[in-house]
């Protein structure tokens, strides 16, 4: 009889906390993404994905992120981005989407809602781009742990999926 009163209990009490939980709505589109190196030491990018994916894509030369908030990048270690080095700090990010290939930019100007200040980019790096059959819905960002020190960065918009490498330095 205790066995049965305790599961009861267990049930109802696992019921009323999912319930709980499940009614909080989500007053966020925030999302993160993470990569480790072989060390453990990595990389967090944070971003809006509010902004849905436009027919007519993305302005071609002009820096963009999505929802027009900068994203924020993370390092808890040195990396290598293009040719520079990228100490240990907070950073905005931002894309200059090209017709064949796009430019990841590291921005030192992390002020919450900022626009693109470029006397304040302190590295560059190009990242190739390809076409999906599928795609994304809205903007979407990926860091894949491609070796022991390096991550690279995929951002697909519709059907664009761009991608740069990142390496701990």
């Amino acid at each position: 009889m205790k066995v049965v009163n305790v599961g009861l209990s267990t049930l109802v009490v696992c019921i009323l906390a999912a319930s709980a939980f499940a009614q909080q709505p989500s007053s966020s589109k925030t999302s993160d993404v993470t990569c480790s190196f072989a060390d453990g030491k990595g990389m967090r990018i944070e971003y809006d994905r509010s902004e849905k994916a436009k027919s007519q894509g993305l302005p071609i030369g002009k820096a963009w992120s999505p929802s027009g908030k900068p994203l924020s990048l993370f390092l808890d270690t040195n990396v290598l981005i293009g040719n520079t080095t990228v100490p240990v700090g907070a950073y905005s990010l931002f894309v200059i989407p090209g017709k064949s290939e796009w430019e990841l930019v590291v921005n030192k100007d992390v002020s919450a809602g900022t626009k693109r200040n470029a006397s304040q980019d302190i590295a560059r790096t190009t990242m190739q781009t390809g076409q999906l059959q599928g795609g994304e819905k809205v903007a979407t960002i990926y860091l894949a742990h491609i070796a022991p020190t390096q991550c690279n960065v995929r951002i697909v918009y519709g059907k664009t999926m761009a991608w740069g490498e990142i390496h701990e330095k």
